[in-house]
This record gives C-alpha cells, structure tokens and sequence, in this order.
C-alpha cells in the first residue's frame, strides 16, 4: 500500500508539473511576440534588437520552463483531485496563460517607456531586456504550484533555485560588463541601482499571479 501511495503521488506531480511547465512556455513565448508587436505598433520602433532577442527567448524562458519540471512533490499533492478542468489546452490553463500574458507583457512595455524618456541616455531597449528577463524568471516561481507560493517550501525546488540565481547572475554581467554589453550585445552600460529598480518592477508579475490565483480558487470553479 506504501508504494501504491508513492506511486500516485509521484504520477501526480509529474503530471501537474508538465501542466505548469507548458503553462509557463505558453505564457512567456507569447508575452515576448506580442510585446514585441505591441511595441512596435505603439512606439515605432524594435523593442529589442536580435541578439537580445535570441537571448530572452532561447536563455531565459528556457530556464523558467525547465526549471518547473524539477518541483517535487508537495505534501498537500494527494488532496489534489484531477479533473476533466485540468486539460492541457484547457479553459482553466488558458486563463492563466492569458493573464500571465498580459502581466509581462505591460511591465515590460512600462519599463521600455520609462527607460526610452530617461534623461541620462535612452535605455528602452535595456529596460525592457532587463524587465521581462526579471519577470519571466520570477513567474516561473509563482507558476511552480497552483496553490499559494507561501504554502510550499520555496528552496525544496534546489535546481530551481541554483538556476534562477545563475540567470540573475548572468543578466547582471550582460548588463554592466563593459565587454559584454558594448562589444556582444550592443547595449548601453547599466548600473546596478537600474537593476533594481527593474528587479522590483517585475516582482509585480508574481504578487498579482498569486492574488489572481487565490481569487480563481475563490470565484471560478
């Protein structure tokens, strides 16, 4: 019976965690096309260049992908039902992935704006880079349980944590290493107070994910 319990918990996990996983990939894919169309449309111009396209697209959002493959499994797993809700291409899937769209895809397009009015230089391109990097990888938080993040133990996930905390590093050095910035990406030097301040931006992303999920818990069945 031990094992039969194993089982089901493990067979639960496995398959909540490629539900999210794909709930993420459509999110932060589809985030990064319409942000850069609406960007485009709205202020004339590319809101990224190639490389940093390339660069969001292939290194970021794989990470946040990826990473929720990993999520163990929670304690509460069992009390989980599945149910005939829980399609892949589900209404309830689909209205995550919808607000998660339309979440990144504002702070972005918010910092580009104020990064393009800055008085220092136009950073628009930086800020936008920076922003929906910060976000994506903070969403994937958020989206590693359908419950509160509160109610999970946030560094069970140890491959998730070491992955996010490389990528925050890694943005970091594409952002203020001269060499790198200037030379590889063809972007303007960022300081370390400028992270911040878009680090703190995109901790909307998850704060709203998570009060959207407990209004779905409460009102949408």
């Amino acid at each position: 019976y031990t094992a039969i319990v194993k089982g089901i918990k493990q067979v639960k996990s496995i398959y909540l965690n490629i539900r999210n996983s794909l709930k993420q990939a459509f999110t932060v894919n589809f985030a990064l096309a319409i942000a850069m169309i609406l960007g485009l449309v709205v202020f004339g111009e590319p809101m990224l260049p190639p490389m940093l396209v390339l660069l969001a697209g292939l290194f970021f959002n794989t990470v946040s992908i990826f990473c929720i493959a990993f999520e163990p499994p929670h304690k509460n797993i069992l009390g989980r039902p599945i149910h005939k809700n829980d399609d892949i291409l589900g209404k309830a899937l689909t209205l995550d992935v919808i607000v998660g769209i339309i979440l990144v895809t504002v702070v972005s397009l918010i910092a580009y704006y104020f990064g393009h009015r800055s008085v220092i230089a136009d950073f628009g391109k930086e800020y936008f880079f920076m922003v929906y990097s910060f976000s994506v990888l903070f969403l994937s938080l958020s989206n590693r349980t359908e419950e509160s993040i509160l109610s999970i133990d946030p560094f069970k996930n140890t491959f998730m944590s070491f992955s996010i905390v490389l990528s925050i590093l890694a943005l970091v050095v594409f952002t203020m290493v001269p060499i790198v910035s200037d030379w590889l990406l063809e972007i303007e030097n960022i300081k370390i107070d400028q992270i911040v301040k878009c680090a703190l931006l995109s901790a909307i992303v998850p704060v709203i994910n998570e009060f959207y999920k407990i209004g779905k818990r409460k009102f949408i069945k």
